[in-house]
């Protein structure tokens, strides 16, 4: 029970994490981190198919497409001839306010996507050990 509580509440800190990130302590990483510790409490929970609704995809795509990203937003600066990994500021507007998005924040999904992807090839694993 605690499990199915706690989880929607793991993924907004996860997402919190992820959002501060570029502006404060915090980030790709340890989003990640706090992800894959929903992933584990799924698992220990409900055994190797609870993770299912936090993980769909295997593993192994979700850590290549954070791979894909990181290193996108790397090389997008490259192709203008700026610095790999030159970091910029896109100003959105939604819903009449005025949004800032950094590239960093960008990058900081594509790591918590490897993050992701390797704690879920760690449970996975684990789930099929005997």
């Amino acid at each position: 029970m605690a499990a199915r509580a706690l989880t929607p509440a793991v993924v907004v800190l996860a997402l919190f994490f992820l959002w501060r990130g570029h502006d404060a302590p915090g980030g790709g990483f340890i989003a990640g981190l706090v992800f894959g510790a929903g992933i584990v409490l799924r698992w220990l929970a409900f055994g190797p198919d609870g993770i299912g609704p936090l993980l769909p995809a295997p593993p192994s795509r979700v850590l290549a497409l954070g791979l894909v990203i990181a290193i996108g937003v790397g090389m997008v600066p490259v192709a203008v001839g700026e610095p790999f990994l030159s970091g910029a500021i896109w100003e959105l507007s939604v819903l009449g306010t005025e949004l800032k998005v950094a590239s960093s924040l960008v990058f900081d999904v594509g790591v918590t996507f490897v993050v992701v992807g390797m704690v879920g090839a760690f449970v996975r694993g684990m789930g099929s050990i005997r």
